[in-house]
């Protein structure tokens, strides 16, 4: 349960009374989206700027008219006068400020907790859909309890927020927020090479897509060849790729977010891997 005594959720426990009203619910750790920008003149106004631009591309992209935006971020900034949804007219979009070191994620998975997993709660069941945007492993907890409860679960990453190991294996259903197919999915091998050492900014990878266009999705036409491309004279980058089940996993969690079975060309030689 929330401590009201350490945790200013008041309004928020007012406001959350009646969720089976909305047909979705956002819970919007929005400097994670945004990731970790740096502004050397102006950076609260600057950095505010890029929170509103977000959030107004965010929310014009899945405001159903039915849903609920919960927004959680630094006190500092949700704070600002810049802040275009510090007091938003509109009854489904909530911001709530958040204080010290990962104060905005501890308001979201507190609310999460507190209206979606907990069973001493008197709401009934969430009905609709359920979003976590954010790449913080600290909702790896709350993901694995909602997909144990709900089947309605999305989680949402961004190209500039850091998403981990972690992350990538406890969602179901995971979207790139702003990218469609095929750059959603080439991000997300990108992402996995970063993840384990494999690409740099320093040797030049790259990744393609050799046969996009044989894909046909409605005759069930789902293999896909893929080819990365780096710099790497002594296989020290594909040594770090194809360790342990490196391979295995990349290929399972392709095939768990996109329906799509791959095989992989590393610098043009195919790499194998055993079936089990």
């Amino acid at each position: 349960m929330i401590d009201l005594q350490d945790k200013n959720y008041l309004v928020l426990l007012r406001k959350l009374k009646n969720i089976n009203s909305y047909n979705a619910i956002h819970f919007i750790d929005i400097e994670n989206m945004i990731g970790n920008l740096k502004f050397k003149s102006n950076p609260v106004k600057r950095y505010v700027s890029a929170m509103n631009n977000f959030l107004d591309d965010y929310i014009d992209i899945y405001d159903d008219k039915n849903s609920l935006f919960i927004i959680s971020a630094n006190s500092n900034f949700i704070g600002s006068s810049f802040y275009k949804y510090k007091n938003a007219d509109e009854n489904n979009i909530l911001s709530y400020p958040s204080l010290g070191k990962d104060g905005a994620d501890l308001v979201l998975v507190d609310s999460i907790k507190e209206y979606l997993i907990s069973n001493e709660n008197e709401n009934e069941p969430f009905l609709g859909r359920i979003y976590i945007a954010s790449s913080d492993k600290k909702f790896s907890s709350s993901i694995v309890s909602l997909q144990e409860k709900y089947q309605n679960f999305y989680l949402i990453i961004t190209t500039k927020g850091n998403t981990g190991f972690q992350m990538l294996h406890v969602a179901n259903f995971l979207k790139v927020f702003g990218l469609q197919f095929p750059e959603d999915l080439l991000f997300f091998i990108k992402n996995w090479g970063e993840i384990t050492g494999s690409f740099t900014e320093n040797n030049n990878f790259n990744v393609q897509i050799n046969n996009i266009d044989s894909i046909n999705f409605s005759e069930n036409n789902l293999d896909l060849d893929v080819s990365i491309y780096l710099k790497d004279e002594d296989n020290k980058y594909l040594d770090r790729f194809t360790v342990g089940n490196n391979i295995k996993t990349l290929i399972s969690l392709v095939k768990k977010y996109f329906g799509l079975n791959i095989h992989i060309y590393f610098n043009d030689l195919p790499l194998l891997v055993d079936e089990e």
